[in-house]
């Protein structure tokens, strides 16, 4: 964006970059609900231009995966809910859409250990249900002996 390339931009102190990256996380959401996914998408990227690795960043890589993972722009999901992950967002939060943006790239197994985690730690959702239970399909149709390790809760 062009402020963040002035000197004013580049000069912003953290507080202030927390305060734009809040205000495009409620500004985002607002046009989310709104059914304004396109704008919210730009809302969100431009919030992340201001802010550096925190937990603002966090929220808006999660929300900006929300709209990949409504758009069906699974790959692009997958990488900026590793990022809200990487950057502190709760795993029961995320592990769901992560693993259906998995899923629906067509990387089952991984899917169905993402999934699987997060009805270990009661963060499934019935939406969330129904792709672990075509994950398990698609792997039991395939004939590949698969089986996933009780996920450690806590670790």
């Amino acid at each position: 964006t062009i402020l963040s390339k002035t000197p004013t931009g580049r000069n912003l102190d953290d507080g202030q970059r927390a305060t734009i990256g809040e205000g495009a996380t409620l500004l985002g959401a607002t046009f989310e609900k709104r059914n304004r996914k396109e704008l919210a998408e730009g809302i969100y990227r431009l919030g992340l231009q201001f802010v550096r690795e925190s937990a603002i960043a966090a929220e808006l890589f999660f929300s900006l995966g929300r709209i990949y993972d409504a758009f069906g722009r699974f790959p692009e999901a997958i990488a900026v809910f590793r990022r809200a992950l990487a950057l502190g967002v709760a795993e029961g939060k995320v592990l769901g859409y992560l693993g259906r943006a998995f899923l629906k790239s067509g990387k089952t197994l991984a899917a169905l250990a993402l999934l699987e985690r997060a009805a270990a730690i009661g963060c499934l959702t019935a939406d969330f249900e129904v792709d672990l239970h075509d994950a398990r399909r698609i792997l039991q149709r395939s004939g590949v002996p698969w089986s996933i390790p009780p996920a450690r809760v806590g670790t």
